[in-house]
């Protein structure tokens, strides 16, 4: 179960982490567009992206959206599933253990024998000595 968990939380951070890229780079197409709009450059490049206003070609904001979206949905596919095995894990250390456990005192073999045992001797010398105390008491 600790592996488990560790597991999710590991992918949930990566999640998170990429989460995160993906909001920075819908702020970067905010900053691009608003100084698009303020400058007379109609195009911006950013790596393998390009935006641009007049030559008709879509910034791939609805993209990132999607995105972003999908990685929710992933987030939230963890959590359910970590809901779920921690109702499994629950049910089965829900379980009995395997026997049952004696506490009763008539149970516990282990020492009601020496405890029986040494009762017998005892008894036993002390009938000795009072057999041997009579008869000798005669005398």
């Amino acid at each position: 179960m600790k592996r488990r968990d560790d597991l999710i939380n590991i992918q949930k951070e990566n999640l998170e982490d990429q989460l995160q890229q993906v909001k920075d780079l819908q702020n970067i197409y905010i900053n691009v567009i608003q100084k698009e709009s303020n400058s007379k450059e109609k195009s911006f490049k950013i790596g393998d992206i390009s935006i641009s206003g007049s030559d008709g070609q879509k910034t791939k904001e609805y993209e990132l959206l999607q995105e972003e979206q999908r990685i929710r949905n992933e987030l939230k596919k963890l959590e359910e599933q970590k809901i779920e095995e921690d109702v499994v894990f629950e049910v089965i250390s829900s379980f009995q253990e395997v026997g049952n456990v004696s506490s009763h005192w008539k149970e516990k073999y282990s020492l009601i024998f020496p405890t029986a045992s040494l009762a017998i001797l005892i008894l036993f010398f002390v009938l000795k000595k009072v057999i041997i105390f009579t008869l000798n008491y005669e005398d």
